[in-house]
C-alpha cells in the first residue's frame, strides 16, 4: 500500500472536455476564470480536448506550462449530430490513451458542478 502525503493529496489533474474553449465564448470564459482562481501549486496538468482551443498563458495565465492541449480533428461541421457524436467518440480515445488515470473528470451539467468540479474546497 503506497502512503500518500497530505500535501500531494490535494494536488491534481484536470480534463476539460469542450468542442471549443475560446474567451471570447461566455461559457468558455466563465471556465477559463475559474481555472485561473484555483492556486497554481494545487493543480498538477491541465488537459484540454477541443475542436479549438485558446493559447495556453490564456487558459491558466498563473501556469500556462501545466495546460496540454489534444486537438481533435475537426471532420465534420454538418449535420451537428455526427459532429458531436464524433467529438465524443474522439474524446474518449484521447482520454484512454493520453489522460493519466487519476485525473479528476467530470461533465458538469450547471455553473454550480462546474464550480465544485473546480475548486473542491470552495463552498459553493
Amino acid at each position: 500500500m503506497q502512503r500518500v502525503n497530505k500535501e500531494d493529496k490535494d494536488i491534481f489533474n484536470i480534463a476539460i472536455y469542450v468542442h471549443d474553449l475560446v474567451k471570447e465564448i461566455g461559457h468558455s470564459r466563465a471556465m477559463i476564470e475559474s481555472l485561473n482562481n484555483i492556486p497554481s501549486e494545487k493543480i498538477k496538468d491541465i488537459y484540454v480536448i477541443s475542436f479549438s482551443c485558446d493559447k495556453e498563458e490564456i487558459i491558466f495565465r498563473n501556469s500556462p506550462h501545466k495546460v496540454k492541449v489534444y486537438k481533435v480533428p475537426n471532420f465534420f461541421q454538418k449535420p451537428f449530430l455526427l459532429k458531436m457524436l464524433y467529438f465524443y467518440i474522439m474524446s474518449y480515445l484521447i482520454k484512454l490513451f493520453k489522460i493519466p488515470k487519476d485525473t479528476k473528470q467530470d461533465v458538469p451539467t450547471r455553473n454550480k458542478d462546474v464550480l465544485e468540479m473546480l475548486n473542491p474546497w470552495w463552498d459553493v
